[in-house]
């Protein structure tokens, strides 16, 4: 339960920040800083042991990485999809275009109804 909200946290805090590696280097410190600094006696029930803090630790930053992956996947589709946008002429003239064959069609569509039924 812990290990799946703390993945959840992650996955938000990627989403808003778009740094998922600056998250994974705080994980890393705040992991070393917990191995150079043990907690009190009275806080050992409470925080995981170094065994699953670790692999806490370990498995959230390979989710991270691949969060990032996804990203930069993601945003090289947003930045390609961008370049490849056609300028306001172009749409308004393709727009037109469809709108002109849209009523072509109904045209013939009605003729032939009316000359199938004469």
């Amino acid at each position: 339960m812990r290990q799946e909200k703390e993945l959840a946290c992650d996955k938000q805090a990627t989403l808003a920040t778009r740094r998922p590696l600056a998250l994974a280097s705080a994980l890393l410190k705040v992991n070393l800083y917990a191995i150079e600094n043990p907690s009190p006696l009275g806080m050992s029930n409470v925080l995981p042991s170094f065994a699953e803090m670790a692999t806490l630790t370990e498995q959230r930053i390979d989710q991270l990485y691949v969060w990032r992956t996804r990203l930069h996947s993601q945003e090289d589709l947003v930045h390609w999809q961008q370049e490849k946008k056609l300028s306001l002429p172009w749409q308004i003239s393709l727009l037109f275009f469809f709108v002109l064959l849209g009523a072509s069609i109904n045209v013939l569509v009605f003729y032939g109804l009316q000359y199938a039924f004469t």
